[in-house]
């Protein structure tokens, strides 16, 4: 009677045992068994679940891999090794060994004349791209990946450019195109039952939601990424999604609903070695305890997100990284060249031995000819680059500066404005608190005005509705009165400074309507006039003023000068119906970044 006893436990064990395995773990048993070229494969076949369970394991394998490829000469299966460990690598942290791996393995694949093989890593380097913001690089390599994997007719190198394309274009405030990306994608999606790549396109969505104000919406599309990532033993994916619960919460107003989350994702993120998430997480946590008035809190995890940054990314690295992207793409530029002269010399002879047969003279005729405009197109393309380097310059620089003023100007108001909060509140009289009290506003006031001065100077350009959604949130925070935003399709584009100023006319239009004329509603319309000519009315329905005293006031002379600053004019009438602002402008030519 014993034995059976004794048998049942032993086989409840090994149950036990084998439920506590990872799936990685599970997978990684196999591998002993089989032959060195079947153990490689296997390990990029099974790469995700590798990584995704435990970023170290993942190396290891992949590293074993690379060496199984090498000694078999597999350059396919080489090129696709190299990938995956820059995958891991990039979500480590490691952007410089990242970037390595990825240049290799597009150099193997463009040899190996792998379409699909190439779409997949410029779509990886466009990540990284997206990551260091470089948004312009990052939708170069994922319009060639999506025409590379399209000719090869690749639905899942497609769906995965169109997703990090919509990530791209939600990075920069273009929710439409976004949302277009990722509803092409969920609808490959669905066709082919993709069920990890459902997931982050739901995820994606959700981030769309969120930024819409559809809160609800997004913790509906999350849940469904959710359930998918449990089922399919994805820990970094459910990382992921449990910071964006939080995130969604957080942006509805709901700190302490959103505070459990993110302290599960930043427990997740440090047990699977995610940095890149374990930062953002703090920066959640600051944002969190900053909601809920936990001043102390916030500036700790605020200065702990600084620290990991620092040794995730500094300057110094930064440049490094920068310079070896660009001592690369150099290089291939080269090689395309001098592969594009061999091409042309080679053609030149057989044209000059065809004109030879003909005669000296039309020969020579010819080969002037052709040197002329071989040279001519050699001066467009130094043009071309020249331009493009120089606008290259210019937009990093511009990056450059609204990181700086975010990093160092922003993260010194937020601890004066801590600080002083704190000293408010041990203040020994009430005259004293009330003075840092003023003094603490003025200083979140100031950090206000230093992320509106960052968001318009990270762009070259601006649409009109972007300008017009960025000017609705404001009158969200601003005020509890109704305010309708219209803006009119148009592919008129505005410069940062014509989108700062136009936004600082309607701020101080709304700010001084909402004060001083007791309205009950405000309307701000764009509008299309001639040429590249538009118009932006403010008007409410408040008392109205005395206009023949219109300009004693600093806040109506500035708005006068920021319309004369961008060659535009402003006009103010006022009556006992209310109030109107209006300043005719023109806007900039619309450039394409795709």
């Amino acid at each position: 009677m014993k034995k059976p006893i004794l048998l049942l436990c032993l086989l409840l064990g090994l149950a036990l045992a084998s439920k506590a395995q990872s799936p990685a773990d599970s997978l990684a048993a196999l591998l002993p068994g089989m032959d060195e070229r079947r153990q490689a494969d296997f390990i990029n076949e099974h790469f995700y679940t590798f990584y995704s369970n435990n970023y170290d394991q993942a190396v290891a394998l992949g590293e074993q891999a690379l060496s199984i490829a090498e000694r078999q000469n597999m350059p396919s299966v080489k090129a696709l090794t190299l990938k995956n460990i820059g995958v891991v690598h990039y979500l480590k942290g490691d952007y410089e060994k990242a970037l390595t791996h990825y240049q290799r393995s597009l150099d193997l694949y463009e040899s190996l004349k792998d379409l699909v093989g190439e779409g997949n890593v410029l779509r990886e380097m466009a990540n990284y791209f997206k990551k260091t913001g470089q948004h312009d690089k990052a939708l170069v390599n994922l319009e060639k990946a999506i025409q590379l994997c399209t000719e090869a007719r690749d639905t899942a190198c497609i769906t995965a450019s169109l997703d990090i394309r919509g990530v791209v274009f939600l990075e920069l405030g273009k929710l439409d195109e976004a949302e277009a990306n990722f509803t092409k994608e969920l609808a490959l999606l669905e066709r082919t039952g993709d069920q990890n790549g459902l997931s982050y396109t739901f995820d994606n969505l959700a981030a769309v939601a969120t930024e819409r104000g559809r809160f609800e919406q997004a913790i509906q599309l999350l849940e469904q990424s959710q359930t998918i990532r449990q089922r399919l033993g994805d820990e970094h994916g459910v990382a992921i999604n449990i910071n964006n619960m939080g995130e969604a919460l957080l942006r509805a107003g709901q700190p302490a609903k959103a505070l459990p989350y993110f302290q599960e994702a930043l427990r997740k993120s440090e047990a699977i070695g995610f940095s890149d998430l374990r930062r953002h997480v703090m920066q959640m946590l600051s944002d969190t305890y900053s909601g809920m008035g936990s001043d102390a809190l916030a500036m700790d995890w605020l200065q702990k997100s600084y620290a990991l940054k620092d040794s995730m990314f500094n300057e110094e690295r930064s440049r490094q990284l920068a310079e070896m992207a660009t001592k690369y793409e150099t290089e291939k530029k080269e090689k395309e060249l001098a592969r594009q002269e061999a091409i042309l010399q080679r053609r030149n002879a057989y044209l000059l031995l065809a004109v030879v047969l003909l005669s000296a003279a039309f020969a020579i005729f010819g080969f002037v000819l052709r040197q002329q405009k071989q040279k001519r197109r050699e001066a467009e393309l130094q043009a071309e680059l020249t331009t493009s380097e120089a606008a290259n310059r210019l937009q990093e620089e511009r990056l450059r500066i609204s990181r700086d003023l975010h990093d160092n100007l922003g993260a010194e108001l937020t601890i004066i404005g801590s600080t002083l909060s704190r000293k408010a509140f041990q203040a020994g009289s009430e005259m004293e608190k009330q003075e840092l009290e003023v003094i603490g506003g003025n200083a979140r006031q100031a950090m206000g005005l230093l992320r509106e001065t960052i968001w318009a100077i990270r762009h070259e350009q601006f649409s009109v509705k972007q300008l017009a959604e960025k000017i609705g949130d404001f009158a969200v925070r601003a005020t509890s009165l109704p305010v309708e935003v219209q803006a009119s399709e148009s592919g008129i584009m505005l410069s940062p400074s014509q989108t700062l100023n136009l936004y600082r006319i309607a701020q101080e239009a709304i700010t001084n309507a909402v004060k001083y004329a007791g309205a009950t509603a405000i309307k701000v319309v764009f509008e299309n006039a001639a040429g590249n000519h538009l118009k932006l009315t403010v008007s409410d329905d408040g008392m109205g003023f005395d206009t023949a005293n219109k300009f004693s006031g600093n806040g109506l002379v500035n708005m006068q000068s920021r319309a004369a600053e961008m060659g535009g004019r402003l006009e103010l009438s006022s009556s006992e119906a209310g109030t109107k602002v209006v300043v005719e402008f023109m806007g900039v030519e619309s450039k394409n970044h795709s």
